[in-house]
């Protein structure tokens, strides 16, 4: 009966490590997606941004994430969780055009992301265009530092809550 039990065992072991790899290669060769919303404020440079994170990076990301004024511009995936998110970019500063003063509602808008448990990371475009390959190695890096440190679904996360990172 042991003997029975062992072999089982093994087999139900070698079964799982084959769906866990047929699983990854699966992931591996899905499309990064590229999600732009609408807003009354587009960023063409975080629109580019996003498509050259899929194209060089196989980053999936979501262009113009949030509510006009409180706009991330590039939410990056989460690579194993579709629902949620990494990291978020801001471009430049905000282009929300009902703010009186533009500099003081970015550091507005900054601290409320930041008090809902977004990690952001901002990205000037004469800091891109003066080095691209690090402005997007520093995103890429970002983003996986946060996927290390929260490898598995938080209680934030869990669906029907509100949408935080990890």
């Amino acid at each position: 009966l042991l003997f029975d039990y062992l072999r089982s065992a093994e087999e139900l072991e070698r079964l799982y490590a084959e769906e866990y790899d047929r699983w990854q290669r699966g992931r591996a060769s899905a499309e990064c997606e590229v999600r732009c919303f609408e807003t009354p404020s587009p960023s063409g440079f975080a629109q580019a941004l996003a498509r050259k994170l899929a194209t060089d990076c196989e980053v999936s990301s979501e262009v113009h994430w949030g509510n006009e004024g409180f706009c991330v511009d590039v939410a990056l995936r989460h690579p194993t969780r579709a629902e949620d998110v990494t990291l978020g970019v801001l471009c430049d500063g905000t282009r929300f055009s009902k703010a009186p003063d533009r500099v003081e509602w970015d550091l507005f808008r900054t601290a409320v992301l930041e008090g809902q448990g977004w990690k952001l990371l901002r990205l000037w475009t004469p800091q891109f265009f003066r080095d691209p390959q690090s402005a997007v190695q520093a995103i890429v890096a970002g983003a996986a530092e946060i996927v290390a440190q929260a490898p598995y679904p938080t209680p934030e996360a869990a669906p029907g809550r509100e949408r935080m990172l990890n």
